[in-house]
């Protein structure tokens, strides 16, 4: 078969389902293809989702096939409401999907010594606050998490500060001490809210 026609095929059956399933498939891909222990292969399909990601939170979500009153709930990340069981499945999927993006992103992006890719998203979707919880889906705190990301990136910073001659040790020993004072407060809030079960 001639490739030309081949990926025109591929491309119009691809086109066919929704972003929201694309990234769906390509996390699905991503989880077989890491624990299949096929080499960096999975890094592809993680990059595909985040991508798709990257691009609908741009876009305010508009181009995802959501609902409207989904991407309302979403976008204002408001608590899930009685708006019907096809607004109640897109905004617990969405939530569920971006919540493992994130966390594949971050964790990835520790093994790469690079920042994650969405790292502009995570203080608005995993704030401590969020509507999405890491916790319901791989059980670490969304403040935890918020902060490995921030310390990949540093990271990323810092390789690439020394890498220039440009290290500024004072910068980044305030910036760490930001970090310690925050997981400090986070533990603390954790200890205190275990001690009130």
């Amino acid at each position: 078969m001639d490739w030309v026609l081949w990926l025109q095929s591929f491309k119009w059956c691809f086109s066919k389902y929704s972003s929201v399933q694309k990234i769906s498939s390509s996390i699905l891909t991503t989880f077989v293809k890491l624990f299949a222990g096929q080499g960096n292969v999975w890094q592809i399909h993680l990059r595909a989702a985040t991508n798709i990601y990257h691009r609908g939170c741009r876009d305010k979500l508009a181009n995802l096939g959501l609902a409207e009153k989904s991407r309302t709930i979403l976008c204002e990340d408001l608590p899930l409401s009685e708006d019907g069981p096809v607004v109640a499945e897109e905004v617990v999927i969405f939530r569920f999907l971006g919540g493992t993006i994130i966390w594949l992103d971050i964790t990835s992006s520790i093994a790469a010594g690079k920042k994650p890719h969405l790292l502009p998203y995570h203080f608005c979707v995993i704030a401590s606050n969020s509507q999405t919880k890491l916790e319901d889906i791989m059980g670490c705190k969304n403040w935890a998490m918020l902060q490995i990301g921030r310390i990949a990136a540093l990271h990323e910073h810092k390789a690439q500060a020394l890498q220039q001659g440009h290290f500024d040790c004072t910068e980044f020993e305030q910036t760490v001490g930001d970090f310690r004072r925050e997981i400090q407060y986070g533990l603390t809030q954790l200890t205190h809210d275990l001690l009130l079960l």
